[in-house]
């Protein structure tokens, strides 16, 4: 419409404009009474509708904005914005198919037109058709190779194709043309998260809700990399604030009840995956956090039954024989097959049960990792052991370790702790005391840190800088645990050898020892299994066998544990370990005066 002279203030056009101008200024609601007085002054005109359409969207009102699309379309049916506005909101109604469907129709009226292509890409990408999505992006670049939006969904999409520097190029590019693009930070942040980059991805993710603080995704990742980076308190901050702008949900639930569960705020973490639960109750991976966190509260009960789905939480694999799973009735001379399911350190914990279960009238039989067969030989309550890869013996029924527990009714408590359950072959023992033995003063073994390629290493390894003040005590010759040595020369810290050993070597060296140092990997479940003195240094959270408080476990009755006071702090716990190694060292007679060398490394046993 147009008008020579002012325009009324009761016409359809002032209507019009004073809702053009609400929008603008982000008054959507305002912008919304506007448009629908000029609708209800000009209910012929689709542009009117269409602006409403925009209006309800903005506020959230999608079903309401859909209408008025469509009401536009039948007063504009050559029009290819209002198809694009239709296919905007059947996306954000969850509907890409029928998004690409009013993509496809807009182009067919206009061809070259970026954004539609551009959002063309999305909903393919939505459908599962990231190639075909691609292409569109690429497209929408030829035609608009100014669009920050097509730049970070075209990297966004190589990133999930894993192509990561090609996505990074495109994703910083967009960010040239649109610093503060919310969603292209956010889609950078995602891509550092996925290489491991994860300050850079703090740093971008805090970029993101910098830019468009009313963003529950950035918030909630923001959370998840900081519980990677070991910063429970503020990921707690991070997944309450995505909640508060996304009640229910359900990756901030977790992350929240998963940064709750560090800071020993065990009710509320637990809440939090009841919630989840209530939203995802099929969710295997909910389950088993759910079961930790349990397990950690001493909720044994409970936390047993939900452990059950670490198999369809890919956590555990899944058994491949067709024998019946034991269900805890009597073996009477039943032969029961033991499989390991992780690590060497639960494996090694577990095998305790080998010898609970011989003496409830079964015929064990072990399947474990191939380095740990050796430990195996001869044992007295196992029948056979087999690498875990290789077909077992017959068998009668079988049950994975980590189930033993909810099967012969463990309590927390009183767990069986009849050591040594392990034992070394006489040839290896007597050659490394024979090795060990021109050593001085107290022989301590010390292991700080675990597989690097545990997810949660980070919160039960000790940083390699934190371990001088440990091996340069009076009276303490410290040995390196860890076959590969350690990562750089450090006096006072004796290599052992730099291949590794067999399993038997190094419980020999233990047996060797006066005592073993360690951090909670399978160094201190090997020490334990075989009665030998042994520290091990916990993290402030640890995992669920060795509970939140105490010095010593009913796991392992020659353990001592020396936890966290507070979350990562390491120095306070080698600080007491240094001076408890002092007063013991100071005790213990020197078991060598002459001068023995350099400390070199010690050839293996043949």
């Amino acid at each position: 419409m147009s008008t020579n002279g002012p325009l009324s203030e009761d016409t359809a056009e002032h209507f019009q404009i004073m809702g053009l101008a609400a929008l603008q200024r982000g008054a959507h609601g305002e912008a919304a009474g506007w448009f629908e007085r000029a609708v209800a002054r000009g209910p012929d005109d689709g542009v009117y509708h269409n602006n409403l359409g925009q209006a309800y969207q903005m506020l959230g009102r999608l079903d309401d904005a859909a209408r008025c699309y469509a009401a536009a379309l039948e007063r504009l049916p050559d029009s290819a914005d209002v198809r694009y506005n239709l296919a905007l909101v059947s996306m954000l109604q969850g509907r890409p198919a029928d998004a690409v469907l009013c993509c496809r129709e807009a182009l067919r009226f206009r061809p070259e037109y970026p954004d539609a292509i551009n959002l063309l890409g999305v909903a393919l990408e939505r459908l599962d058709r990231r190639d075909q999505a691609v292409v569109c992006y690429r497209e929408a670049l030829r035609l608009d190779s100014g669009s920050a939006s097509a730049h970070s969904n075209l990297g966004n999409a190589l990133r999930e194709l894993r192509r990561h520097q090609e996505a990074e190029d495109h994703l910083r590019r967009a960010l040239e043309i649109q610093p503060r693009f919310a969603a292209a930070r956010y889609n950078l942040a995602a891509l550092y998260q996925d290489r491991g980059r994860l300050a850079e991805a703090e740093q971008q993710y805090r970029h993101a809700v910098d830019a468009e603080e009313r963003y529950p995704e950035a918030w909630s990742n923001l959370a998840a990399v900081l519980l990677d980076q070991g910063q429970p308190a503020d990921a707690a901050r991070c997944a309450r604030r995505a909640l508060e702008l996304r009640p229910g949900m359900l990756e901030a639930l977790c992350n929240l009840g998963y940064a709750l569960k560090l800071e020993h705020a065990l009710p509320d973490s637990l809440e939090c995956f009841r919630q989840a639960l209530i939203i995802a109750p099929e969710d295997a991976k909910i389950h088993w956090n759910y079961a930790l966190a349990l397990l950690l509260a001493g909720e044994w009960d409970e936390g047993w039954r939900e452990y059950e789905w670490r198999v369809a939480a890919g956590i555990t694999p899944p058994p491949l024989y067709k024998q019946p799973a034991w269900d805890g009735a009597p073996l009477e001379g039943r032969r029961i097959l033991l499989w390991a399911e992780q690590g060497f350190g639960d494996t090694i914990q577990f095998l305790r049960y080998a010898r609970v279960l011989a003496r409830r009238g079964g015929r064990v039989v072990c399947a474990v990792p191939p380095r740990l067969l050796p430990l195996l030989e001869n044992h007295p309550d196992i029948e056979a052991a087999v690498d875990r890869g290789n077909p077992p013996p017959p068998f009668d029924c079988h049950a994975p370790m980590l189930s033993l527990i909810r099967l012969c009714g463990t309590a927390p408590e009183a767990p069986p702790a009849e050591v040594p359950y392990l034992e070394v072959p006489a040839a290896k023992l007597a050659h490394w005391r024979e090795a060990l033995a021109g050593y001085p003063g107290l022989k301590v073994g010390l292991n700080w840190t675990g597989n690097p390629d545990f997810k949660e290493n980070h919160l039960r390894s000790l940083p390699f800088r934190l371990v001088a003040p440990l091996v340069a005590i009076p009276g303490v010759t410290v040995f390196c645990l860890r076959p590969e040595g350690p990562p750089e020369p450090l006096a006072g810290l004796v290599p052992l050898e730099r291949e590794t050993h067999e399993i038997t070597d190094t419980a020999a060296i233990m047996e060797s020892l006066d005592l073993v140092v360690t951090v909670d990997t399978m160094t201190a479940h090997l020490a334990g299994a075989l009665a030998r003195p042994v520290w091990t240094l916990l993290g402030y959270t640890p995992d669920w066998r060795w509970g939140l408080a105490g010095d010593a476990t009913p796991w392992y009755p020659t353990m001592r544990l020396f936890r966290q006071p507070r979350f990562g702090d390491w120095r306070a716990v080698v600080e007491r370990v240094r001076t408890e190694l002092a007063a013991r060292a100071a005790s213990h007679p020197s078991t060598s005066s002459v001068d023995v060398g350099a400390p070199g490394y010690i050839p293996r046993s043949t």
